[in-house]
């Protein structure tokens, strides 16, 4: 076998020759040497002295002639002699590593079927070796596709999907480029794209540049063109020691789709120093003026392109779904919306009409700049400086925040305005009440903008606290740009616009400060803009005032009121076809049905109504539906029924992490019901590792002080209760209640919730007579505001019976637990856990006051409970084991204590549960050994008492009880044995 060695070159498996090799050195493929030596030989000999200087086969297979070479071999047309076809061959370079661990990878490659990624057939060795034998394609590269003509962004998008599904389905099998490029994709000439070269690249990685610490400029090792990969698509841990995964190619996949939609790359540095620096400092080049790329796509390839890889796309599915959905709304939207205004600006002369179009560019750009009035650099230093001044220390990193967020929603508004005017002015719409609807739309967005900015200007310390939450939120501009949404928008007659501009802003106004937490002055400018919008008449104005009428309501705790506004709001704007608006309230009455009121088939009625206008919005499967995912799944997991709460969080959990990235606040709202779930299903460690990270983002995107803050820290209490690790609970706690308290008043329902599981904790540190305070204070809230029978009713009754019971005041505790035990058989429909908790109280209830018979009822239904729920050997069967134990050892039926105790003793002995229980259980065991041995039973006892002295307090109820059983069981010299029987 015969070949001319090349170490670089343009790599592709295209039947068409290449005539343009790339030119950019950082594509390492700058000459087509096996071409330039063809030259030369032609030059110096005969053509047939040259024609046997080619190769003429590569084992059975006959070349018929060169495609390409690159770093990692060359590529061959050849004939298959025995399937009489016509292949792509490509040859290894000698030095491409172990000849046989090659074959082993190559193989992995020929397993690989997808109708978007080249074809492996086989892989051998001839001559020592590595060949690879491929599908031919007829066609050419993808930068040659690219640049054949101008190319829109839909199809764009479209090409890149369909070889992107080749690239998911080679991360399904194990497979990662890590040599994504153009060159290496091949558009056949049915319009098919291809991946080729996939795994050949892993084959023959160089680890040639260390990359410093993040944020600082990384030096340089080795500037050799035999490279892990190629410099202008590589991610940035490919220039570093740590590896790779699939994110790498997700990676360069984004740098491809970049320079495809923009026509420059996304990284502009000469060498391979200035690129590495770059790529891992995030350092993405600022697109061209007058490119027709919409804001949501831009997002879209920036998340690809982010430093971090965790920061990313999960993976390639989730990439290529974010970019069918945003594809889908755009759908919709008027045929050439942008492409014919812009592309037209994009043409070379000097004549009248493009002079023209050089005018409308500029006038257009100013239309787009025309935010800056709002929201540009003396409004960004203003903004800035009063946050610094109100928010002390924190004020640096929540300003950072408050600027990005606004920042992004600036940038949107400007693109969708600049694209809007060029639109008008060049292509003039057929119908021109688009342009008016246009025009509308983006006034209101803007004034939605400053709205927003408006108290961030002169923030109180309520602002500052809430300053993240008011802008979290880009402004919604693809409803500007969208047909259909457009013409569902319903425009005021001419004469009334400048008042329904008027009442609009004071609407926005309501809604900002009720984000930024100021909710009097909320719900003040809210109904008085409600007043006006129906003195005025304009249905449409009215029914989304009262929308926020019905968010104000709710933040304030006035639950009824902002129930029959929401319903009202409702039916209002589905009469008035505005959609957006009624969606908006039908989530407001599920959470008002479900979470607030209890009623799940209410509330479940409510969630389907939501679902008609997800659908009818086009928003499944973004974010648009995570909140109404995790109400449902509150109003399920209420009702007991968690197992069908789980599905619906695990779907708002895997939108919110594939669409928003787990920093974001939503993703922090997702984790609150996912821990809350896990925990009432026993599996507390999960739950807490949830809660920690919950409440940490919170604190970074709210601050300390902020109500969702508190609703994170309730969680997070309520799990170490669970944990037994009351002190930290109650530190948790007592910061909930005093952000919610200082936000909502006194006897707001979350107030309720904490001062429940407070009273827990401090009720589990001995201090009684506070639990029993915090608690009746609790009750007395909760019936207020959710009625007598309201499930939270039943937990706060619950706890107070325990907090009785411990304080020596058994009837009243019996009143209270008997209670709590009607509600949840009415009201819920699973008896897991409130049932078995409330029963198990009772048991140890009539134990203390002397009704066994009632005790052993109750308590072999809470363990019967526990055991269908949890299995055979879960810590919350501890106590009931442990007590049915006691009451076996009590009317001395030895053999049934023991069965009972050597299985609390077995839960026991892992560590789990509370303290008292455990060394119960090991106590109860001491006690049936002591008639046949009592040397074991004061050991057993003995051992109790050192295990609970080591836990320090938590451990003191245990070490006394043990104590007292060490005293009434002396050892006795000489003391007969006596079995169980004979006793």
């Amino acid at each position: 076998m015969l070949e001319q060695r090349n170490p670089s070159g343009t790599e592709t498996v295209a039947a068409h020759r290449p005539t343009n090799p790339p030119s950019n050195g950082l594509d390492l493929a700058t000459v087509d040497h096996e071409a330039a030596l063809a030259e030369v030989l032609a030059g110096l000999f005969d053509p047939e002295v040259v024609a046997e200087m080619a190769v003429p086969a590569v084992g059975r297979f006959e070349v018929l002639g060169h495609i390409g070479s690159g770093g990692m071999g060359s590529v061959y047309e050849a004939r298959d002699p025995e399937l009489d076809r016509r292949v792509a061959i490509k040859v290894l370079h000698a030095d491409a590593g172990d000849p046989g661990k090659l074959v082993e990878e190559g193989k992995a490659m020929a397993r690989l079927n997808h109708p978007n990624v080249v074809t492996v057939y086989e892989v051998g060795r001839a001559d020592d070796r590595v060949f690879v034998v491929m599908e031919l394609v007829e066609g050419d590269t993808l930068r040659r596709w690219q640049r054949a003509r101008d190319r829109s962004w839909r199809e764009v998008v479209e090409m890149y999907q369909s070889f992107g599904a080749g690239i998911a389905a080679a991360h399904a099998g194990g497979l990662v480029h890590c040599d994504l490029k153009p060159e290496n994709v091949v558009v056949g000439d049915d319009g098919r794209a291809k991946v080729t070269d996939f795994g050949i690249a892993r084959m023959h990685r160089v680890d040639l540049v260390t990359v410093g610490e993040r944020g600082t400029r990384p030096p340089v090792r080795d500037t050799s063109t035999r490279m892990a990969g190629t410099p202008r698509y590589m991610s940035p841990e490919q220039y570093g020691p740590d590896g790779v995964d699939h994110r790498a190619d997700q990676f360069g996949y984004c740098v491809m789709l970049w320079e495809a939609l923009y026509r420059v790359p996304p990284f502009s540095g000469r060498t391979v120093a200035e690129l590495a620096a770059q790529v891992t400092l995030g350092e993405i080049e600022t697109p061209p003026v007058g490119v027709a790329v919409p804001p949501w796509l831009r997002r879209i390839v920036e998340r690809g392109l982010s430093p971090n890889r965790a920061e990313r796309w999960p993976d390639m599915p989730a990439l290529l779904d974010a970019l069918a959905r945003g594809r889908g709304r755009a759908r919709t939207r008027r045929a050439g919306w942008i492409a014919a205004g812009v592309g037209a600006l994009l043409v070379i002369g000097y004549g009248a009409h493009e002079m023209r179009q050089a005018q409308v560019a500029e006038r257009c750009e100013a239309e787009g700049a025309a935010i800056e009035e709002i929201w540009g650099p003396a409004r960004v230093a203003e903004v800035r400086a009063r946050l610094v001044e109100v928010g002390g220390e924190s004020a640096e990193t929540t300003a950072d925040r408050v600027k990005r967020w606004l920042d992004e929603s600036a940038s949107d508004w400007r693109d969708v305005a600049t694209q809007a005017c060029l639109t008008r002015e060049l292509t003039p719409p057929r119908d021109a009440e688009v342009s008016v609807r246009t025009a509308w739309c983006l006034a209101d967005r803007r004034a939605e903008l400053e709205m927003i900015i408006e108290p961030l200007r002169d923030p109180t310390r309520s602002v500052f606290d809430n300053a993240v939450t008011l802008v979290a939120h880009p402004l919604d501009m693809e409803g500007c740009t969208d047909q259909t949404a457009l013409a569902r928008l319903a425009l005021p007659p001419v004469e009334q616009r400048d008042r329904v501009r008027e009442i609009h802003r004071r609407r926005l106004r309501a809604q900002a400060a009720n984000a930024a937490g100021d909710r009097p002055e909320a719900e003040r400018i809210a109904k008085a803009a409600l007043g006006d919008a129906q003195a005025l008449g304009w249905a449409p104005l009215e029914a989304v005032v009262r929308s926020t009428v019905a968010a104000t309501l709710l933040q304030s705790g006035r639950t009824d009121e902002a129930r029959s506004t929401a319903a009202e709001a409702y039916f209002s704007a589905m009469t008035l076809g505005d959609l957006q608006t009624a969606k908006s309230s039908a989530e407001q009455m599920l959470y008002i049905e479900g979470d607030l009121r209890g009623d799940l088939e209410v509330a479940q009625t409510w969630g389907r109504h939501v679902d008609v206008l997800l659908d009818k919005l086009d928003q499944r499967g973004t974010p648009a539906e995570i909140q109404k995912l995790v109400r449902l799944a509150e109003a399920l997991r209420l009702k007991g029924r968690r197992d069908e709460a789980q599905p619906l969080i695990d779907a708002a959990l895997e939108i919110v992490t594939r669409t928003l990235g787990t920093e974001h606040p939503r993703y922090a709202f997702v984790l609150g019901a996912l821990s809350t779930n896990l925990r009432e299903r026993g599996r507390t460690d999960e739950a807490l590792a949830h809660n920690l990270r919950e409440v940490e983002i919170c604190e970074a995107v709210y601050g300390h002080s902020h109500p969702r803050t508190a609703t994170a820290l309730l969680g997070l209490g309520a799990t170490y209760s669970q944990a037994a690790r009351y002190a930290e609970a109650s530190v948790a706690l007592r910061r909930a209640h005093a952000i919610f308290v200082r936000a909502v008043g006194p006897d707001g329902g979350r107030v309720a919730m904490v001062l429940v599981n407070l009273a827990g904790a401090e009720q589990a540190q001995g201090n009684e007579d506070e639990a029993i305070a915090l608690l009746r204070q609790a009750l007395a809230i909760s019936e207020k505001v959710l009625g007598p029978r309201h499930v939270r009713v039943g937990i706060a009754l619950n706890n107070l019976g325990n907090a009785l019971k411990s304080a020596g005041k058994n009837e009243p505790a019996r009143h209270a637990f008997l209670r709590a035990l009607d509600i949840f058989e009415t009201e819920l429909e699973s008896d897991y856990p409130h049932v078995a908790f409330v029963a198990n109280n009772l048991g140890e209830l009539e134990i203390a006051l002397g009704d066994f018979d009632a005790a052993v009822g109750y308590l072999k239904r809470s363990l019967e409970i526990r055991e269908r729920e949890l299995g055979s050997d879960h810590v919350r069967l501890l106590a009931p084991l442990v007590l049915l134990g006691e009451q076996r050892l009590r009317l001395e039926d030895f053999e049934g204590a023991q069965v009972f105790g050597e299985r609390a003793a077995k839960i026991a002995a892992r560590g789990e549960g509370s303290a008292i229980y455990r060394s119960r259980s090991e106590l109860l065991l001491a006690s049936v050994s002591w008639p046949d041995d009592p040397a074991r039973a004061r050991a057993i006892a003995e051992g109790v008492r050192a295990e609970m002295l080591r836990l320090g307090a938590d451990g003191e109820p245990g070490a006394d009880s043990a104590v007292r059983w060490l005293e009434a069981h002396p050892a006795r010299a000489g003391q007969p044995m006596r079995s169980a029987r004979e006793r």
